[in-house]
């Protein structure tokens, strides 16, 4: 029991450290090479002066790439509305700022909606433990 709870409580731990929290960026003082990350930044600017910038341009969907067999009709061709707020159909800037904070910004026809980041490695990460008494053990 004592070894379950231990392994519950360090994996969920360990999950948080990577979790990405969404930043209001106009708001927090972010930099890549001394230029102040804003809403305002173009993937550009990220993209030439942000540590590690990667730029992942999405796919847009279309039938050409649908399945088709044998009898099958137009139905089996199309293709579901894509939601706009969905992350994966919009373009993505990952890169780290001068602190070491790596952030994911994303952008929708070069406009942009939202960046998210996880804390620098080299900051201090808290740990949770539990003590489990003996009498509550069956």
């Amino acid at each position: 029991m004592k070894r379950n709870l231990l392994v519950v409580l360090l994996s969920l731990s360990a999950s948080s450290i990577f979790a990405m929290s969404v930043v209001n960026i106009d708001n927090a003082k972010y930099t890549c090479n001394g230029i102040r990350i804003s809403s305002k930044t173009t993937i550009t600017t990220l993209q030439n002066n942000c540590k590690d910038a990667q730029v992942i341009i999405h796919d847009e969907p279309h039938a050409a790439g649908a399945v088709r067999i044998p009898g099958g009709g137009a139905e089996m061709t199309m293709i579901a509305p894509v939601d706009p707020n969905d992350e994966t159909q919009m373009d993505k800037v990952e890169f780290y700022t001068d602190r070491g904070s790596y952030m994911k910004c994303y952008y929708r026809n070069n406009t942009f909606v939202k960046c998210k980041r996880t804390p620098p490695s080299n900051s201090s990460v808290s740990t949770v433990t539990a003590k489990v008494s003996s009498s509550s053990v069956n």
